[in-house]
């Protein structure tokens, strides 16, 4: 897609500027990782040992708590989407070189889910058959297209359909019998449904109705603790209490809130800065508002 500069109201077509290397587009994108895919960074060039001999591009922990690896590609994908679903599976197979390596980085009371482990694809083009192949393997693998300006402009979209995860089957190991105990929960909305009232969960459901009408917005189901809705990265997350649903979202210092009705969780929650109760139908109007906003925001 062609970008323009706007001076004195005539417009310049900008020129793409390649990175030179890709360790180079690495670089770049593990410097401003929360900012462009909404991930903590865990690690870079991780060893997958001797036996593997391979090198994870980069580690990275989503607000959700989901592992994520991210491989880099200058051109088309080619072998690099190969290489990535090779090194999603060893890190299922590794989770305690993971674990140690979030803590070592991250802190050691961080939470970790591996119901959803993420494989993202960062290239400047990919094939008409690659998304197609993608939704057919697996869906949390993501491809994403970028571009860089001459101006200095990074343009980041997603090129795979977004795909709602009802109904999704956990992405885990599978386990032999007399492993029920280590069987892994899989988090749905039944699950969900059950942490909270009637009346939060119906207009809950309303809500939902219209984020996942938003083009490009996907929902994650499979959580423990919340369900995200993202396009590139997430936007907003809905908790499920007794008293309601309460949905976080990402914002600036000050955001649109004439009624002063969000709560500021910049202190104690990280990936999201405000928060807002929905409580029953009479909230839903103004919930959706303040995530239609944060979605807004990402695009």
């Amino acid at each position: 897609m062609p970008v323009f500069e706007t001076q004195n109201g005539q417009v310049t077509q900008l020129s793409p500027v390649s990175f030179a290397t890709e360790k180079e587009l690495q670089a770049f994108v593990e410097a401003n990782l929360e900012e462009l895919l909404g991930v903590r960074f865990v690690g870079t060039e991780f060893q997958t040992g001797d036996k593997h001999g391979g090198r994870i591009d980069t580690l990275g922990l989503d607000e959700g708590g989901n592992p994520v690896i991210v491989e880099y590609k200058l051109g088309q994908v080619g072998d690099v989407m190969n290489q990535g679903l090779y090194y999603l599976d060893w890190l299922l197979d590794h989770r305690g070189d993971y674990e140690l390596a979030v803590q070592k980085n991250l802190g050691a009371d961080i939470e970790i889910s591996w119901q959803e482990p993420r494989l993202i694809l960062v290239a400047t083009s990919y094939t008409k058959f690659d998304p197609y192949a993608v939704n057919r393997l697996r869906d949390n693998v993501e491809l994403l297209r970028y571009q860089r300006y001459s101006d200095g402009t990074f343009v980041l979209e997603s090129v795979n359909e977004p795909l709602s995860s009802k109904g999704k089957k956990p992405v885990g190991p599978k386990l032999q019998d007399g492993d029920a105990s280590k069987l892994e929960i899989e988090y749905t909305l039944d699950y969900h449904r059950e942490k909270t009232n009637e009346t939060a969960w119906a207009a809950f459901l309303d809500l939902r109705d219209r984020l996942v009408a938003l083009e490009g917005a996907e929902e994650r189901v499979n959580q423990k603790s919340q369900i995200t809705y993202r396009t590139t990265k997430s936007f907003a997350a809905c908790l499920f209490k007794k008293t309601g649903v309460m949905c976080q979202f990402k914002g600036p210092d000050e955001i649109d809130d004439p009624d002063n009705r969000a709560k500021d969780i910049r202190s104690y929650q990280w990936g999201y800065q405000w928060a807002f109760d929905l409580a029953g139908p009479n909230d839903l109007v103004y919930a959706f508002k303040l995530l239609k906003d944060a979605y807004d925001r990402e695009q």
